[in-house]
């Protein structure tokens, strides 16, 4: 199960000169119910992080069947993207499909997922982007952070018939976003104290971001630090992208 679940991560991330990526997935148990997916077209790359409620092997059946349906979704839009009006009409075309299915079909198991998707325009750093009852996102600028959050509506696969409001944000060059599921700000110490989200703002206004690759790794040595010798007790992602600005 674990390394048929391991297939449905992309084994490398999409590249581009106009943008810098890194992932990272760890579940708790042998199996997980977070999953990262990223689409790439010519004009946009659409992001997702998203986590099914609870944990092991029923939640990861059901992570597989979400991942596969928005992922569809998706790829049944990807020749249309060639303006912010498209973008948000595929991503809502992809989680309202997705949730009107699952809350239709599956609503007696009440499984369902939180989610975090965005389509990021490469040229101009328009992101448009839903957040389905998922932890808030961080974007990180020369600025400061900044907390994404809005909420665009509930988690998918609990009510047919929902809409889902689409935000944007523009992103400048070297503008980071970071997205990851709760097992991250929840990540418990031998004390059983919460990692948190201020944890995580303060280590990001503190750290010089290279690369997307570097941000990640700093993040997961703080919070493994954080866990010490306590169990992991929830599924663990992150996913951090960085626009480098338009490119020729």
């Amino acid at each position: 199960a674990k390394a048929i679940q391991q297939d449905f991560l992309l084994a490398s991330l999409p590249s581009s000169a106009s943008y810098d990526v890194a992932a990272f997935s760890r579940p708790a148990l042998e199996v997980g119910a977070d999953w990262y997916d990223m689409v790439d077209t010519d004009n946009y790359s659409i992001v997702v992080l998203a986590d099914v409620c609870d944990k092991g092997i029923p939640s990861a059946l059901y992570m597989s069947v979400f991942r596969s349906l928005i992922r569809s979704k998706l790829i049944d839009r990807i020749n249309s993207l060639n303006s912010p009006a498209e973008a948000s009409s595929a991503i809502v075309f992809a989680i309202e499909q997705t949730n009107n299915y699952m809350a239709t079909n599956q609503n007696s198991s009440m499984m369902f997922a939180t989610l975090f998707i965005a389509a990021i325009n490469k040229a101009s750093g328009m992101m448009n982007f839903i957040c389905a009852g998922h932890e808030s996102p961080v974007i990180v600028s020369q600025a400061g952070d900044k907390l994404l959050d809005t909420v665009s509506g509930p988690a998918i696969g609990l009510f047919p018939g929902v809409s889902y409001k689409v935000y944007d944000v523009q992103l400048q060059p070297s503008d980071t976003l970071i997205v990851y599921s709760d097992g991250l700000i929840d990540a418990r110490s031998p004390e059983n104290i919460g990692w948190g989200i201020g944890r995580l703002r303060e280590l990001l206004n503190i750290t010089r971001i290279p690369s997307s690759s570097k941000v990640l790794s700093i993040i997961i040595e703080h919070v493994d630090n954080h866990i010490s010798s306590a169990d992991q007790f929830d599924d663990l992602t992150v996913m951090v992208f960085r626009w480098l600005g338009p490119k020729s």
